[in-house]
């Protein structure tokens, strides 16, 4: 198991990891009406968030590989703000997850990283030290949780 720089070659395996993650972890947890409100669907939008992590200018992404294949894949941007951390779902409750953040944040100097978290991994993230900042809320049909880590 390594924990490198994602490579723009990395982009399709790291949308279908995150596409594949996202169908067991998050979509359960979009209401009819979330669906209605997104625009660009779910899918469309997570590839190109995806995307924009590969400018080095504002963000640290990272992926974990084993045996040749992506299996995680995290994000900072700005040194102050988690915007994505996947790992798939049969490397999950390993410690990966925690590998992969302890890493994304050991290359921040921030005080503070702030995050919304998907539904399912509030848990996690409290878990790690992060508090919640707010109530449940949604952001264009996605709902999500207000989280942030001082140190």
């Amino acid at each position: 198991m390594e924990i490198l720089k994602v490579e723009h070659k990395d982009y399709a395996e790291i949308v279908n990891l995150v596409a594949d993650i996202t169908v067991v972890d998050i979509e359960p947890f979009f209401t009819e009406q979330d669906i209605a409100q997104q625009e660009p669907a779910f899918a469309q939008f997570m590839a190109q968030s995806i995307e924009i992590t590969f400018d080095e200018s504002q963000f640290v992404a990272l992926k974990i590989t084993q045996a040749g294949q992506i299996i995680g894949f995290g994000a900072i941007r700005d040194g102050n703000y988690l915007t994505h951390l996947f790992i798939a779902k049969q490397h999950q409750e390993v410690g990966l997850g925690q590998k992969l953040l302890n890493t994304l944040i050991s290359s921040s100097t921030s005080s503070e990283i702030k995050l919304r978290s998907s539904l399912n991994a509030v848990g996690f993230y409290q878990d790690y030290g992060f508090s919640i900042l707010g109530p449940e809320a949604r952001h264009n049909g996605i709902p999500f949780v207000p989280l942030a880590l001082v140190r």
